[in-house]
């Protein structure tokens, strides 16, 4: 069965070098990766065409914790993703690298003042968890 791919877009009223940031530096990486109720610590970072974001994800909220622990599963796991394509300030693409083979390409467009971002993916949630934390962090640090 073939997968969907979603597309989601955004505007966000900082700079496209602040959003880019976010999405190729370990500490953006951290403010906001990850699904709902889960924290993502950079294990390795190596932002290039061909080389690999490792990190571990953790179950952190009541719930996630709870579910984890009724199925008998690991609070913690470690994740790779391997990028594909780079142009930076603009675009990058990359994949999961593990049976889930999830694609996601992410493209910025802006200025000094706003940005907007297109996230194209097959993730079977479209990243949406992902993406409603960006949106978080982004007004938070406003």
């Amino acid at each position: 069965m073939a997968r969907v791919t979603t597309t989601i877009e955004r505007t966000y009223d900082i700079p496209v070098e602040e959003l880019w940031e976010l999405w190729t530096t370990k500490a953006g990486i951290e403010a906001w990766w990850g699904p709902e109720g889960y924290t993502v610590k950079v294990q390795e970072l190596d932002f290039a065409a061909g080389g690999e974001l490792r990190y571990t994800l953790t179950a952190t909220a009541g719930e996630q914790v709870a579910q984890h622990t009724r199925s008998g599963k690991p609070l913690s796991r470690d994740v790779r993703i391997r990028y594909n394509g780079i142009a930076a300030p603009h675009a990058l693409s990359f994949v999961t690298v593990d049976a889930s083979e999830i694609e996601t390409t992410v493209e910025l467009s802006g200025n000094r003042k706003s940005s907007k971002m297109i996230v194209r993916s097959n993730a079977p949630d479209a990243r949406t968890g992902e993406i409603k934390k960006l949106t978080f962090h982004i007004k938070q640090s406003m």
